[in-house]
């Protein structure tokens, strides 16, 4: 699909890339060796590129909350209610600039990127993304398990957070399975490759 004015899950200025995962936990096969043909395959959109998208369309833009009405905001007390995500005591804390560490222990910190750690809400566009996983049973009368990965703006205003025109469809894992934990590793690649890069601070011309 193309886009016009406004844009779409998936577009053909947006390639999908192939991703290939092992049919087994073990590290297994990626190939079927008598026909030579992939054992499973999904297809990914790129995130970076979309989100750039995204923002140059202007509807999409004055949908987005302005996030410096949070700069001197305090977190509410036990007696208020929680409206929205914006609520939240975490959303107050996010930042920009670092790198994520896994520790000897298996611990994780988060390592500030020399000279670009600052608030997500002091920068001219800080968008803050979450990853949806839902999976659907297709087929009539026989299981059959797909799976969809979108990201969600929590920028945007919670009337049109949710709808297909504001959300990006990163992958679709067609089953008829679902994937294991360690399967799931190959699945995100791509997509974790990207987060960790706009996780650092991404210039959005």
């Amino acid at each position: 699909m193309s886009v016009d004015s406004s844009p779409t899950l998936v577009s053909s200025s947006l390639p999908a890339s192939p991703i290939l995962w092992p049919a087994d936990d073990d590290g297994g096969e990626f190939y079927d060796h008598d026909y030579d043909t992939p054992l499973e395959i999904l297809t990914y959109c790129p995130l970076i590129k979309a989100v750039k998208r995204f923002l140059l369309w202007l509807t999409f833009i004055d949908n987005m909350r302005d996030a410096a009405v949070d700069k001197d905001r305090h977190p509410l007390t036990d007696d208020e209610l929680m409206q929205d995500i914006y609520d939240g005591t975490e959303w107050l804390r996010q930042e920009i600039g670092l790198k994520r560490v896994v520790e000897q222990d298996g611990s994780i910190i988060d390592e500030a990127t020399p000279g670009s750690r600052c608030s997500l809400f002091s920068c001219e566009v800080g968008v803050s993304m979450t990853i949806n996983i839902d999976w659907f049973g297709i087929t009539d009368n026989r299981p059959h398990s797909a799976g969809a990965v979108y990201i969600s703006f929590d920028n945007l205003h919670r009337a049109v957070r949710y709808l297909t025109l504001d959300v990006h469809l990163a992958m679709v894992i067609h089953g008829p399975k679902e994937p294991s934990l360690e399967q799931f590793n190959y699945c995100f690649e791509l997509l974790c490759t990207e987060l960790h890069t706009i996780y650092k601070g991404t210039p959005s011309n």
